[in-house]
């Protein structure tokens, strides 16, 4: 899911103080349970994905504990490169891909 969309998202549930979450913390479980679900999908360690992406493990780490706020470079490069695993995913397993 892009940046642009997650935010779109957490401004439609903005939700109050009655126990829900904020829009804030609506982003980062947001973007931690992608991150985690694209990288299980494609088979990838933590470490893989931040050789992949040019980023530390432990942002990665920090990122998918959904504690921490992460820039929008770095999620983008994030994107990139779980959008670049599984293009390399399908082609190994000769997927034909769609333009």
């Amino acid at each position: 899911m892009s940046v642009k969309k997650l935010i779109r998202q957490a401004a439609r549930s903005l939700k109050g103080a009655h126990g829900n979450l904020s829009a804030v913390e609506y982003v980062r479980a947001s973007i931690a349970r992608d991150i985690i679900r694209e990288r299980k999908a494609l088979g990838l360690t933590q470490e893989q994905l931040a050789k992949l992406s040019g980023v530390r493990q432990e942002t990665i780490c920090r990122l998918e504990t959904g504690l921490h706020s992460p820039m929008v470079c770095t999620v983008e490069k994030i994107e990139r490169a779980l959008k670049r695993a599984a293009a390399q995913n399908r082609d190994r397993h000769g997927v034909v891909k769609r333009s």
